[in-house]
């Protein structure tokens, strides 16, 4: 959030998460969420260097959603089959946010990098119809490729999907998602 450079912990278990903090329901609110081996203090990652731009253009809710202990510590292969709880946890954040899906939910977008595209994807399957816009930044194609839409990001997991593909030579997906 804008007024703390460090940002501010988002305690799920805490009963005002989100009086605590510079939240403002009427800013549009970005969530981020970084790739396997990424983290969210990284200065040139998506969180970072994301957090940085949005504020130098306007008033933003930004959260990053640091999953590191999940995405270092584990093979790929965990991480991917643990994609979906995440994705799970970010949905129960989001429903408390937002009032249930009531307030601020029409500037929502989230925003994925690599497998952290898949996970946006797996947020916008669990809460249907109501995210209005999800961006993969070059989606995980290991362990993803082969997937069904219903197993890695697809074009209905949002109103809005979008997808940039600037790795699809290494390790980003081919194939047009969003």
């Amino acid at each position: 959030f804008r007024d703390n450079t460090n940002g501010q912990l988002l305690n799920r278990s805490e009963p005002n998460m989100i009086e605590s903090t510079t939240y403002n329901a009427l800013n549009p609110t970005k969530v981020l969420v970084h790739g396997w081996l990424g983290n969210t203090q990284e200065k040139s990652g998506v969180c970072s260097y994301n957090v940085k731009s949005y504020f130098k253009v306007g008033k933003y809710n930004v959260i990053c959603v640091d999953w590191k202990q999940y995405s270092t510590d584990l093979s790929y292969t965990v991480a991917t089959i643990r994609a979906k709880h995440i994705a799970h946890d970010i949905a129960k954040i989001l429903k408390r946010i937002t009032y249930n899906m009531t307030e601020g939910v029409d500037t929502l977008h989230l925003i994925g990098h690599s497998m952290g595209a898949h996970i946006v994807g797996f947020v916008g399957k669990e809460l249907a119809n109501q995210i209005p816009r999800i961006t993969g930044l070059d989606p995980a194609k290991p362990r993803y490729k082969n997937k069904g839409p219903e197993d890695r990001l697809y074009i209905t997991d949002a109103h809005f999907v979008d997808v940039m593909h600037t790795n699809s030579a290494k390790n980003g997906f081919e194939k047009s998602i969003g």
